[in-house]
């Protein structure tokens, strides 16, 4: 089964690749940073490497969680691990619908300036929508885990996380909020971060990825919780994997968030200093995306280990 996700997945690299590539040249971001056409080329595959490896890890972790889920579709917890990979699908097919959006508001940015609020609005509700689904299916799949197994999940240890994404999600709020960038007029070099009244920025983008970041932490306790209560050693060991995998995904959601919240300062610096602050710059998203990549890594490693189960 996982081998019919492959062509899909190439398709995709290859169409991807080819719209970026593809897109009008913004000369004028590339005169304030000092590089060359050349330079930017290869600064977007030293980024584009790292992100499709991380589409083919995260296709690999869903694709394995669908296989494994099929195997014990008759069993009790057929349903929840059914569950769950459908939301570890949402989350592969998100990285790379986002990255298609983000391209789309590139487009806009260079050729018709009238368009970006709209663009930008819409690649809003896309990176919102996709986590909240994802952590909702895994949320879901991890409490019937729970109840069919009849265990009393004990949320006692998991108060200080909850408190943690409150805390973040006030801070996140605020500069959000507070951004001077929020809806300022597009340009061929930056734009807004929102375009949309405080309220909405709020009611419609703040809650929803505090809400994606809850059950996204409560799933991978769930998990933990569920692997500690049951037996075999190649069982807990996936379990573990997924839970501790699901946690670096939440954890980089919002890392990536908090960037983006910022990413018109990070602009006027790179407009400011040029190249001698791109390498900084360069080096933030490569951590982010170690970050990203481990969570990916610990799930696909996850489904590994449950593919070794045997069912009868």
């Amino acid at each position: 089964m996982r081998h019919k996700y492959n062509i899909p997945l190439i398709l995709l690299i290859l169409l991807y690749t080819w719209i970026s590539f593809s897109l009008p040249v913004n000369y004028e971001s590339l005169h304030q940073l000092h590089i060359s056409l050349n330079s930017l080329r290869v600064i977007d595959l030293a980024l584009f490497i790292p992100i499709f490896a991380i589409w083919y890890i995260a296709f690999y972790g869903f694709s394995s969680f669908k296989i494994y889920a099929e195997k014990i579709e008759n069993y009790p917890d057929g349903k929840g691990f059914s569950i769950i990979a459908d939301g570890l699908v949402v989350i592969g097919l998100g990285l790379i619908l986002t990255s298609f959006v983000s391209s789309a508001v590139s487009y806009f940015t260079t050729q018709n300036l009238g368009d970006v609020p709209r663009a930008v609005i819409v690649s809003n509700y896309v990176s919102v929508l996709v986590p909240l689904l994802a952590f909702t299916f895994i949320f879901v799949g991890a409490r019937n885990l729970i109840k069919i197994s009849k265990i009393k999940f004990s949320a006692k240890n998991t108060i200080p996380f909850y408190l943690l994404v409150i805390i973040l999600g006030v801070i996140f709020a605020w500069v959000a909020i507070h951004n001077p960038a929020k809806d300022i007029e597009a340009t061929a070099t930056r734009h807004g971060l929102y375009y949309l009244p405080n309220y909405l920025i709020v009611i419609t983008i703040v809650i929803p990825y505090i809400i994606s970041w809850f059950l996204g932490i409560k799933a991978a306790f769930m998990l933990n919780y569920y692997k500690n209560k049951t037996k075999g050693i190649i069982y807990k060991r996936s379990l573990s994997y997924l839970s501790r995998g699901v946690i670096l995904v939440v954890i980089s959601e919002i890392a990536t968030q908090f960037l983006n919240v910022f990413n018109n300062e990070i602009n006027e610096q790179l407009n400011q200093h040029g190249a001698s602050f791109l390498g900084p710059i360069l080096l933030i998203i490569y951590v982010l995306l170690v970050l990203i990549a481990a969570g990916y890594v610990l799930i696909a490693m996850g489904a590994k280990e449950l593919n070794k189960i045997e069912v009868s």
